[in-house]
Parts: C-alpha cells; structure tokens; sequence
C-alpha cells in the first residue's frame, strides 16, 4: 500500500498474511479495495477486501482457482475476478462476477473465456474486455456486462495479452502483448495495440521500448499511457 501524500510504503493490518497479491483495484467511490492473494501452482485464491482510509482488512471472498485479476463495474456494484488456469487448478479458466453488496460470487462467465489475464470496463458503453492469454496466442473476448453474456472476441492483432486500459472517452482501448518467448527472453515482437471501440479493430501499434509488458493504465486527462514492463531472466519473473 502506497501513502500517496508521503510517496511511501506502508503494510497495513491484516495485509501481512495474504498469499503473493496479483491485482488491486479500488472501488469508485473509493472507501475500499479487493486485492488478489493468490498461491502460485495451486487451486486457493481469495478476493481480499480493505478499508482504504484505515488499510485494514475487513473480510475476503473466497474464490475457485487461480485468481489473477480484478476490477470494479463503473458503477461499482460488481467486480469481475479472473480466474486464469495455466498453473493447474482448473481447466480454461473464468470470470467470476462478485456482488460488491454482499461480496460474494453471484455469477460467472465460461464460454470464449481462455485462461484470462486482465479486465477492463468501458466507461462509455455496457461492455468489458477480457485479455486471454491463452499462451501462444490469446484474444480479447467482449462481454455485455447488463446480460453477462460474450457478444465478440478481437484476435487481429493480439498475442499474448495482458492488461487492458480504456481511454477516459472509451473510444479506444490499450492492450499489452508480452509474446514472452522463454527461448528468446528479448523477443521484441511484444507491442501495445490500439483499438477502436466502435469497430473493434485493431489500429495501431507500439513496439519501440516495448519488452515484455504487464499491464497499462491510461491517465484521466488521456493524453498518457503507462506501461509496467517485466524484464525476465530464465523463464524467472521479475
């Protein structure tokens, strides 16, 4: 946890004992949080969720698999929780969609998922992207959030996807390809792609400074994208 006026860390109460977070995310109105505590190689994971005024932790949902991911509905009455299967646990992975009212799992997503990765909401239309990493190649599956139901998947373009980031206005939508290569750790065919909302295409690209990326967030204003990019060393990540 980051005190954001001092620029330090800081561990709050009860956050000690969680398992290797993977994901954090911070309601929209901001009065608390869920984090990923989630054991590499095994079937346990929980939906940890904290006051963010105190950092103390007020109570968990227990989840299926291997959860790598969360983030809030616009309206924060859900949050959808990856459940990604590459180290064994389950099979092609889901979405499970958390009732923020009562935090718990109310729901999930099966069909076109594929071992997911990142979640992101647009703030413009009822839809959510899903990154499947599905490792050697993935998509991004189109979910309608009012029915819960995939309504498209984009693969022109996409490798091995990561995070997902709209643009404030969601006309456009950033997704990171790692393309990790564990023969070629410096396989620069990873990127980061551009695509427009109303058609769902792909159009444009970034590759320059590019090595392996992890996830993106794009600033309110929209004018910038930041990009975390995980250098690895023997199949280690960093």
């Amino acid at each position: 946890m980051l005190c954001a006026p001092l620029n330090s860390v800081y561990t709050p109460p009860g956050l000690g004992g969680m398992y290797p977070p993977t994901s954090v995310a911070i309601s929209p109105d901001g009065s608390y949080g869920y984090a990923i505590s989630s054991k590499l190689h095994a079937a346990i994971a929980n939906v940890i969720i904290f006051n963010t005024s105190t950092g103390v932790v007020s109570g968990s949902v227990p989840g299926t698999g291997q959860s790598v991911y969360v983030a809030f509905s616009p309206d924060g009455k859900y949050a959808y929780d990856a459940i990604n299967c590459e180290n064994g646990g389950c099979t092609n992975g889901e979405i499970e969609i958390i009732s923020t009212a009562t935090n718990t799992v109310v729901g999930s997503i099966t069909s076109g998922i594929y071992n997911p990765w990142g979640i992101a909401f647009s703030p413009s239309s009822p839809y959510a992207y899903v990154a499947n990493d599905n490792f050697p190649t993935g998509n991004i599956t189109i979910i309608n959030t009012h029915t819960g139901t995939v309504t498209g998947t984009i693969t022109s373009g996409i490798g091995v996807p990561r995070g997902i980031s709209f643009s404030p206005n969601g006309k456009y939508a950033y997704v990171v390809n790692d393309n990790y290569s564990f023969s070629n750790p410096l396989d620069l065919s990873a990127n980061v792609v551009i695509i427009d909302t109303s058609t769902d295409r792909v159009v444009g690209s970034v590759t320059s400074g590019i090595i392996n990326p992890m996830d993106v967030a794009v600033a309110p204003s929209g004018a910038f994208a930041y990009i975390a990019d995980c250098y690895i060393v023997n199949g280690n990540y960093c």
